[in-house]
């Protein structure tokens, strides 16, 4: 809820000394100036108010009456005291009366916002007030009471915490009414500014709407914690060096250009060790969580903080100005020659289609060779086949047909064109499967990594969200990678395994993973030494994080929100990233050139960069077709015993057939002519020579 509270420290004026029908001269005065500045304070309000709430600090008791020396205020004065509030219907609704000391806010829920009229006493009383049912933030307090008492009240450190805050004097006679505005530049003290007013006026020309964007910033000292989360926040020198201490990052930026602008100090806690956020077993915070949730210890903001539902109970955020993005990182994978180069040019069903017409074109020929028609024991169909098969084969290797029968020319032509057609396509094709390696395949989506089990997963748990997203999450994907999660602080050590172990990913926050690796991994700032995932496991907004209803958020908010809009955040962070780049490649220039994570990113580094250089095939380029050819080796060896053994088995017994044949038959001298049909088969065609012998 939001509201406008005027508070008035005496009721003296107010109440009707002696006659009830004589009220003091300058009454209606003050009166008019109060209606006028709450008329003023609503015009400032950032959400109007929808109920008016008049809260009377005394109940009507006999003794108060007396003690007063006149009418306290009631139900029936109300009415009276500001009746300029009543009249601008489509505005307040209808009153409401209290008793002071119960906790309005808690009690009237369905209340958005108000104006709260509390009749206070003493100092103490009033303090408990604004603890109990005011908001320092997002509540306008109107104090109203006499000199010194009303300007020694703001020096009290309840009233100097209050963001929006304005007094008014009730002046002695004779004297000039004032009012108290906060300063420009804030003052520790807490001193109002004292402006004068001679009569009643639209406070409008005094108290302006003033710009949201540096407001309560200026004249004051921030005390920030933080820990080191690049690129949010990084050190880029220790004590040690000669210029001392310094940070660096995207959101440290904001406050060092918002210092300069607004001309407000700040000092930053964030040392090493220091965790991001962590809550124990107990129900104790640590971290910056902590710092923020004990407020005891002084602290103003974080520099950085998720937007988490968790921390909202004691917690305030400026507007975002970034997101984390939780998600998975794989080494590159090395690009490496594919010895099934020979097999990629074609699909599958090219491959088919190619052996199936090879078969065809052997048949086709077989038959048009083969002797017709063709007696029981004529051997010469085996001529023919071995014609059938060598001659496409002949056919695609020299891309000719002199060399072909005639009877089968045309067939065999046909083939030639489709050799032609399909070999070029295939030789072009080789040419930039072979030129170009190939990226072996690494899971980009968390549903691939789930579904490969050979995988071993770390997350990097450098705080509480990324761990309850595993541990809470009912998605059977997500249940899959949490099962197989292994747990790493270590942000450098998280990506170092990631890149050196092929079977190996790092799950954590982008940034921060990405900081790591170019940190300790960069041997060429054109590579990145990582990849991350296509899928976004979570995504938390980011902003600057204040103590529980500050007064400076609303003042950062318009801060925060330029650099969102106008891209130097973004700015920052790829300046951040660089600078992670070059001092990355410093360190493994300087590190042991025989390492295992030197070799690697030397290794990897090469497989990139020779990409543009030509070089000869290697042997694991062409390691398919030597395979092929001593497989082919292999069978026509075996073929070729196979053959000896057939054709000494086939002379034996060929020779006992003709010893028996000349023991049956003897020898016939006839005139008759014998004639001998040879027929030879060559690549010329049929060739037919008759031999005669007397």
């Amino acid at each position: 809820m939001y509201s406008i509270i005027i508070l008035l420290l005496t009721i003296s004026i107010l109440s009707r000394k002696g006659s009830s029908h004589n009220p003091p001269p300058h009454k209606e005065k003050i009166v008019a100036m109060i209606s006028h500045l709450v008329q003023n304070q609503v015009s400032l309000h950032n959400f109007h108010p929808k109920t008016i709430w008049f809260y009377n600090g005394y109940t009507f008791h006999p003794n108060v009456r007396r003690a007063t020396g006149g009418f306290p205020l009631d139900e029936n004065h109300l009415e009276d005291m500001l009746p300029n509030l009543e009249r601008p219907e489509n505005v307040f609704l209808p009153l409401i009366i209290g008793d002071f000391g119960k906790d309005v806010r808690k009690i009237h829920t369905d209340l958005y916002s108000f104006i709260f009229l509390a009749i206070l006493k003493t100092p103490l009383e009033l303090e408990e007030f604004i603890k109990i049912n005011g908001n320092r933030r997002r509540d306008r307090f109107i104090f109203v009471g006499k000199e010194p008492s009303l300007s020694n009240l703001f020096h009290s450190e309840v009233i100097k915490g209050l963001k929006d805050k304005v007094g008014l004097t009730i002046p002695k006679h004779g004297m000039t009414t004032e009012l108290l505005l906060d300063p420009v530049i804030y003052n520790p003290s807490g001193e109002m500014v004292k402006v004068s007013i001679h009569d009643v006026q639209d406070f409008s020309n005094i108290i302006k709407v003033g710009p949201l964007m540096g407001r309560n910033l200026r004249g004051r000292h921030l005390k920030i914690t933080g820990s080191l989360l690049p690129t949010w926040l990084y050190r880029i020198s220790d004590d040690k060096s000669p210029q001392g201490l310094q940070h660096d990052g995207s959101n440290y930026r904001i406050f060092v250009e918002a210092s300069r602008r607004f001309n407000f100090t700040f000092d930053l806690d964030a040392p090493p060790g220091k965790v991001y956020a962590a809550k124990l077993a107990n129900g104790t915070w640590v971290g910056q969580t902590g710092d923020l949730f004990y407020t005891e210890r002084g602290y103003t903001n974080s520099i950085y903080l998720g937007q988490i539902y968790g921390l909202l109970d004691f917690v305030e955020y400026a507007s975002t100005i970034d997101h984390a993005h939780l998600m998975f990182f794989a080494g590159r994978a090395k690009m490496e020659s594919n010895s099934e180069s020979f097999l990629l040019p074609y699909q599958r069903e090219v491959w088919i289609s190619v052996i199936v017409v090879y078969v065809a074109i052997i048949l086709t020929v077989f038959c048009l060779l083969v002797p017709k028609p063709w007696k029981k024991n004529d051997l010469t169909w085996r001529d023919a086949a071995y014609h059938a098969i060598c001659v496409p084969y002949l056919v695609a290797l020299e891309q000719a047909l002199s060399k072909v029968p005639i009877s089968v020319r045309f067939i065999v032509g046909l083939w030639l064109v489709m050799t032609i057609v399909t070999g070029t396509g295939y030789r072009c094709n080789l040419a930039s499967f072979l030129s170009v390696p190939t990226i072996p395949p690494v899971p980009r989506t968390f549903a691939e990594l789930a579904a490969d089990p050979d995988y071993c997963i770390i997350l990097n748990n450098v705080g509480v969200p990324e761990v309850k997203f595993f541990q809470l999450n009912d998605n059977p994907t997500i249940k899959a990678v949490t099962r197989r999660l292994i747990y790493n602080p270590d942000s450098d050590d998280c990506a170092k395994q990631a890149f050196l172990h092929k079977k190996t990913i790092c799950v954590g926050w982008r940034k921060i993973i990405l900081t790591a690796s170019l940190g300790t991994m960069t041997i060429n700032t054109r590579l990145d030494p990582l990849i991350p995932s296509n899928d976004i496991a979570m995504l938390v907004p980011m902003s600057v994080a204040f103590v529980k209803d500050s007064i400076l958020v609303d003042s950062m908010t318009p801060i925060t929100g330029f650099i969102f809009s106008t891209g130097l955040h973004n700015k920052w962070t790829d300046e951040a990233y660089f600078h992670f780049k070059i001092l990355g490649k410093a360190k493994v220039e300087k590190s042991d050139k025989g390492s295992e994570l030197y070799l690697a990113l030397k290794e990897f580094e090469d497989s990139i960069t020779s990409l543009g250089a030509l070089k000869p095939f290697n042997l694991e380029n062409v390691i398919i077709p030597f395979y092929s050819l001593i497989f082919g080796l292999l069978i026509s060896g075996i073929g070729f015993l196979l053959e000896i053994g057939y054709a000494h088995c086939s002379s034996r017994f060929f020779d006992q057939t003709k010893k028996v044949r000349r023991r049956i038959v003897s020898p016939m001298n006839t005139d008759k002519e014998n004639k001998t049909n040879l027929v030879v088969l060559g690549q010329l065609g049929h060739l037919q020579i008759c031999v005669s012998s007397q």
